[in-house]
């Protein structure tokens, strides 16, 4: 019992997580990208770095579809978020991917000014976290698209079916 509390807890937060990101991403980031408030050019030309702005071109593309087809219900509806969470993730993602980018770039700063080589564990590390993020953010692109092109077709995710169906029989 306690442990299964503590996990329907975890999964009721994460969640919500979900939720929060999915709505600050419809009410504040559309918003700045329509207008031309979000600076979309790379300040390096270090391949990590033209990765990562290629994959923020990308999550801005689906983000602007998303916004294309469901306008604030993207964030508000219950319906289409479950099967937006994706967008969400991969906003999650590549925070933690330019996280990374900037930890690699402060190390490298730090090894600079005390004229010493940065600790191989350390490079392998980084650029282990980097690729990792890289493909989770692949990923929740990828099935974005998936979920994207079903709900413009009229099919929700088999949950949503699930839970609309237990609704009905509580009533």
């Amino acid at each position: 019992g306690r442990r299964r509390g503590g996990l329907i807890r975890r999964l009721v937060g994460a969640l919500r997580e979900r939720c929060i990101i999915l709505r600050a991403l419809a009410e504040v980031v559309m918003p700045c990208l329509w207008h031309g408030g979000i600076e979309a050019r790379a300040r390096h030309l270090e391949r990590d770095v033209l990765q990562l702005e290629a994959f923020k071109a990308d999550f801005r593309q689906r983000l602007t579809a998303g916004w294309q087809t469901f306008g604030e219900a993207l964030g508000r509806n219950a319906d289409v978020q479950a099967s937006c969470f994706a967008l969400a993730e991969a906003a999650a993602w590549l925070k933690a991917a330019d996280s990374t980018l900037g930890r690699m770039a402060w190390l490298s700063r730090l090894c600079q000014a005390e004229d010493r080589e940065e600790p191989a564990a350390q490079q392998e590390l980084a650029r282990r976290t980097l690729a990792h993020c890289f493909a989770k953010v692949r990923d929740r692109l990828f099935r974005f698209d998936e979920d994207l092109a079903a709900l413009r077709r009229g099919y929700y995710a088999p949950h949503v079916y699930a839970a609309a169906l237990l609704g009905r029989r509580i009533l």
